[in-house]
């Protein structure tokens, strides 16, 4: 739901149907009474609400300026990065996906300085995952990864997808760093 292209949903997939889909049955409805198929359908129908309504997931589907790779390389630590953006500079996502079948704290290179909020996690427990969620907004660091300037490090559940929405820093925020920053330069000058 979050890489560019048009989407495609089908019947059975929503609930996460063990079977084929087979012409001569109906969708296996019963199978809602596991709370593992609510959890699928529930996070389904999350991602097609954020899906409608985050301009990034759509506004520039068909254009290459819509998705930029951040981390497409990591085979050994079985994650990838990515953004998705809209015709705003601010409109953007970043998606963090962990292939590992281990929980990971993963560093990812973000495009600005400012803060990334966790909007959707694949591994809530409402959707029958374990929990290990970004509840904290991460605020971006001076810290190279990925080829930029900033980061931020994303605490990963096993086989799960993080999708982080970018905010920029308000005046007064960057006001407040600047002071500490000078405080603790003076600090070390004494």
């Amino acid at each position: 739901m979050t890489m560019p292209g048009k989407k495609l949903l089908f019947m059975g997939q929503d609930i996460g149907e063990f079977d084929e889909w087979n012409e001569k049955r109906s969708v296996e409805w019963d199978i809602l009474a596991d709370p593992a198929h609510e959890g699928v359908k529930k996070l389904v129908a999350d991602l097609n609400k954020l899906y409608q309504e985050d301009t990034a997931l759509f506004e520039l589907d068909n254009l290459p300026e819509g998705f930029e790779w951040i981390n497409h390389v990591s085979a050994n630590d079985c994650f990838l990065t990515f953004i998705r953006k809209g015709s705003s500079k601010n409109d953007l996502l970043v998606c963090v996906a962990n292939f590992a079948g281990i929980p990971q704290d993963i560093t990812v290179g973000v495009p600005f300085r400012g803060k990334y909020k966790e909007i959707l996690n694949t591994d809530d427990k409402k959707y029958g995952g374990t929990g290990v969620k970004n509840i904290r907004v991460k605020n971006s660091k001076d810290i190279p990864w990925d080829d930029r300037e900033q980061s931020i490090t994303v605490k990963m559940a096993a086989l799960s997808v993080s999708i982080l929405r970018f905010e920029p820093f308000s005046k007064e925020e960057l006001d407040k760093m600047r002071e500490e920053s000078l405080k603790k330069t003076a600090k070390k000058k004494k």
